[in-house]
């Protein structure tokens, strides 16, 4: 029927959305981690590390996702789920 199609279509848009949202935050994962990794390498090298250590300047850590907050992002089916009775 139109409306279940409508449902699945939306379902699917959703997912769509979701996969590109999750690859969005990788690729800014990715770009933090680069910078953090420039900022550090600059602060070792003179003259850098003679200003970096005047103002107290030190190195920031690298983003990593705590065990905690990892969740599974396995691929799941839903094709097969029966409506709540």
């Amino acid at each position: 029927s139109a409306p279940e199609l409508k449902a699945d279509q939306t379902f699917i848009d959703m997912q769509h959305q979701l996969g590109n949202i999750e690859e969005k935050i990788k690729a800014e994962r990715h770009d933090y981690n680069v910078a953090v990794k420039n900022f550090n390498t600059r602060l070792t090298i003179f003259p850098n590390s003679f200003i970096a250590r005047f103002f107290h300047f030190v190195p920031a850590d690298y983003f990593q996702a705590n065990a905690d907050a990892k969740i599974n992002l396995a691929p799941r089916d839903f094709s097969d789920q029966s409506p709540p009775h």
